[in-house]
């Protein structure tokens, strides 16, 4: 009896301090309880496995992952708890469903990923796009913009979904009269035609800023005027008092070719040509811009008066495919002319 009634009593009080949430009491006692009924392997992760698995019914995944781990760092388990760590898996997946449901998607996100179980990859770029389309219905358009791209792409190609954002947010700053913010956020767009929107919103910057030392003023006028867009060229004309085209060929004294594209293959020369009937003059200085944003060296043409036509050559071996622009400036520093040509 003095050997067997301390043991049962241990047992008992275990089994109390179990129901009691004492996880950590009931493990000693079942120690103290030795051989006693199951105590041994209660002792061998029983215990916490029990706890994991009750509080995982109760919906509290978080400590059931805990309780399970416990499980893990015991040197010795019985074979039937030998599963803990696939219910730790289990537990994080369960809580980050939990999650998602209740739109916590960042916190979602993070578990699934934590938890490396069933389609867990899946569904964090669920959680992914789901924070987006939030971010985008509050008009946080740059951050829904920057969770899309973190999309697997291998999951969904979220181009038009992010070329979707660029839009609203540009056509949100259009409303607010914020037209340049508007043209630099429709120009993201990557897939989708929106050259009727970027147009509009230039020309609204135009109408509000009729500024001749505006170089953004004078940048959209140009590429306006070539796109022949409203007033445009009307406007163009009004502010610098010049009449001025520009094209590209192949021939230095062709004037007559006019294109918009030129081969690498042979000398490319950018040609302007300035009428003006007032006998005004500039002096005028111009470079190009490549595709990869390497920029020529400056050209000075000197004094542009009445009809007059400059030109630049490019160089087949120093020709960069892709499109190219051209800026001249006067001797003030004001943008005069910005031409965009195509290098095959």
């Amino acid at each position: 009896a003095a050997y067997v009634v301390p043991k049962y009593l241990n047992y008992n009080k275990a089994e109390e301090a179990y129901k009691d949430g004492r996880i950590d009491d009931a493990v000693e006692l079942y120690k103290k309880a030795g051989w006693m009924k199951d105590a041994e392997t209660k002792v061998n992760g029983g215990v916490y496995y029990e706890y994991a698995a009750s509080l995982a019914e109760e919906g509290n995944y978080i400590d059931a992952a805990a309780s399970y781990e416990k499980v893990i760092a015991l040197e010795t388990v019985a074979d039937e708890y030998k599963d803990a760590a696939d219910k730790i898996k289990e537990c994080y997946y369960n809580n980050a469903s939990d999650k998602m449901e209740a739109k916590e998607y960042a916190a979602a996100k993070e578990l699934f990923l934590k938890s490396e179980y069933s389609d867990y990859s899946d569904k964090a770029n669920e959680c992914l796009i789901k924070q987006a389309e939030a971010y985008l219905a509050d008009k946080k358009f740059e951050d829904a913009i920057k969770t899309y791209g973190e999309v697997d792409s291998k999951y969904k190609d979220c181009t038009k979904k992010i070329d979707s954002a660029y839009t609203k947010w540009g056509s949100s700053l259009y409303k607010s009269k914020d037209y340049k913010g508007a043209v630099e956020k429709y120009e993201q767009v990557t897939k989708k035609d929106v050259t009727d929107k970027i147009n509009k919103a230039k020309a609204a910057y135009v109408k509000d800023h009729k500024d001749r030392s505006d170089e953004t003023t004078m940048s959209y006028l140009c590429d306006l005027r070539y796109a022949d867009y409203g007033s445009a060229e009307d406007d163009y004309t009004k502010l610098i008092g010049w009449t001025v085209e520009s094209f590209v060929n192949d021939k230095l004294d062709d004037y007559k070719n006019k294109k918009t594209s030129a081969d690498s293959s042979k000398t490319i020369y950018v040609h302007t040509m300035y009428l003006n009937e007032n006998d005004a003059s500039m002096s005028l200085k111009g470079y190009v811009i490549y595709s990869d944003g390497t920029k020529s060296n400056d050209i000075t043409f000197g004094e542009v008066k009445d009809r007059y036509t400059t030109w630049m050559s490019i160089d087949p071996s120093s020709a960069i495919k892709g499109d190219a622009t051209l800026y001249v400036y006067d001797d003030t520093d004001k943008l005069v002319e910005k031409f965009t040509f195509t290098i095959k």
